[in-house]
């Protein structure tokens, strides 16, 4: 029930956070909430700055933001088909399965990759199949696949809600490229508030949020939305920091949102990879496999 409260509850609410962060990637932050219109950022960035300017000045020193930092494309004046927006498998690293063998090989044996590659595209599925047994062989629920996976990426697209993209955002070894905040995206419903007869109240506070939002200037407008309401994302990674996500996302623990997006994730991925991808799952249901064997 909390879970699902938090979806009603604007993006204005304030929280407290953490973070543990190298002097290279903090430089990058400071110069990101410099370079935002939000008043509250730049507060932000002055108050780390002024925490953190005496430790280290000569590694953290361009916290300005530049001309350079405010480039931007301009949007070409087109209407774009109105098509309905569906979470999809943008792209992918081409034969997926024969890619991580391919690698694996080449660590072993020193021989050019293209002539592995050539090599293993003339095996029958069985018996790449078997190879791929042996690599997973004796493996745990808390175990990561070899080096090797990170040869292969996937790009995903697909509208989440606020709340879930904050539990998203957190798998930081990935490209996420956000669109921004528009009460135009709608938003998500939570099942449990349908299944409680709450639907028609949650609809109109979401309702009351939007139409406020749109008296607001762009830059402040998302701080009336509310947890719900969806953002768009462009989510790329590696196959082995997928089997990492499914691991914790796809677990029967898991919140549900994340949790139905991670299954949206695995099944397109395991359509293409369906060797190298064959044990991408949930803790709880890898654990089961594991004691049947």
């Amino acid at each position: 029930a909390k879970e699902d409260a938090r979806y009603i509850l604007p993006l204005a609410t304030h929280t407290q956070m953490g973070v543990t962060i190298n002097a290279r990637n903090l430089e990058r932050l400071l110069k990101r909430l410099d370079r935002s219109p939000l008043v509250e950022a730049k507060k932000l960035k002055n108050l780390i700055y002024d925490e953190v300017k005496e430790i280290a000045p000569s590694v953290i020193k361009y916290v300005n933001a530049e001309e350079f930092d405010f480039n931007f494309v301009t949007p070409p004046q087109v209407e774009f088909p109105l098509n309905e927006f569906k979470w999809s498998l943008v792209s992918h690293t081409s034969e997926p399965d024969i890619q991580v063998l391919a690698y694996i090989l080449f660590e072993q044996t020193g021989e050019s990759l293209a002539n592995i590659k050539s090599f293993l595209k003339q095996l029958s599925h069985s018996e790449l199949k078997q190879m791929f047994s042996q690599l997973f062989n004796k493996m745990k629920g808390f175990h990561l696949p070899t080096k090797a996976f990170e040869s292969v990426e996937f790009e995903f697209e697909f509208d989440i809600s606020s709340s879930c993209f904050a539990q998203l955002k957190r798998h930081r070894i990935a490209t996420i490229i956000k669109s921004a905040y528009s009460p135009e995206n709608g938003y998500v419903t939570p099942p449990q508030l349908v299944d409680l007869g709450l639907t028609e109240q949650f609809s109109k506070a979401c309702s009351i949020a939007e139409e406020f939002s749109k008296k607001l200037p762009k830059e402040i407008a998302p701080y009336v939305l509310t947890n719900s309401h969806k953002v768009k994302v462009l989510f790329k990674a590696n196959l082995r920091e997928f089997y990492h996500f499914s691991r914790l996302r796809s677990d029967a623990h898991a919140q549900w949102e994340i949790q139905d997006l991670s299954n949206f994730i695995v099944k397109a991925i395991q359509e293409v990879a369906p060797l190298s991808g064959e044990l991408m799952m949930g803790k709880h249901e890898f654990n089961k496999l594991a004691d049947k064997k």
